[in-house]
């Protein structure tokens, strides 16, 4: 009679398990829930990088978004300075090197050497204490269609010996004909001309 007793306590206990894992299956799934609910992927800005502390090095930092999304950024330690009678060239690429094909902000600036405050970007600067702008992007490894804020502006935050080394940042805005939204942000430190 014992082994009679022993396979109706095993039958027993197996129906029971059974019945616990069809309860644990009939019950509301939470979890689920949850993991099918999709939160918005959420894009740090530009704005929201603080500028970088003077150290005394030369440094650039180039910031671009296309359509609220990440499309360009860089940083370096090579940026260019021609200045002649007046007129500055401030130029800041992704890569070091004449030859080397590569995105680029170039600002052109009228009545250089600029005091410390804020300088407008136009279309189109012509007249001193005015500046303009161009990004040239690099698409399929050749240079695309180049871009040209309407509005921005560039801020001196310092200058010695009359435009000797200048430290500063950048923030413009763009549409092109594609109506493609354009936000330039960017900042330099102790550029020195060349």
């Amino acid at each position: 009679m014992k082994p009679v007793i022993a396979f109706a306590l095993l039958l027993f206990s197996c129906t029971n398990v059974k019945k616990e894992n069809t309860t644990e299956t009939n019950a509301p799934a939470t979890t689920e829930s949850i993991a099918t609910e999709k939160k918005p992927i959420e894009t740090k800005k530009i704005g929201e990088e603080p500028l970088v502390a003077d150290t005394g090095q030369t440094w650039f930092k180039v910031s671009v978004t296309k359509n609220d999304s990440a499309y360009i950024k860089y940083e370096g330690t090579w940026p260019v300075l021609l200045t002649t009678e007046g007129f500055a060239t401030m130029a800041f690429t992704a890569e070091k090197g004449a030859l080397v094909i590569s995105h680029g902000v170039t600002f052109y600036m009228y009545g250089w050497p600029y005091a410390i405050g804020r300088i407008p970007i136009m279309a189109k600067a012509s007249k001193n204490g005015e500046a303009s702008m161009i990004m040239v992007p690099v698409e399929n490894n050749a240079y695309g269609l180049s871009i040209s804020p309407d509005t921005g502006f560039v801020e001196i935050t310092k200058n010695e010996n009359n435009g000797k080394v200048v430290s500063g940042f950048f923030e413009a805005h763009a549409t092109n004909e594609k109506k493609d939204n354009f936000q330039f942000k960017g900042q330099f430190l102790n550029v020195r001309p060349h």
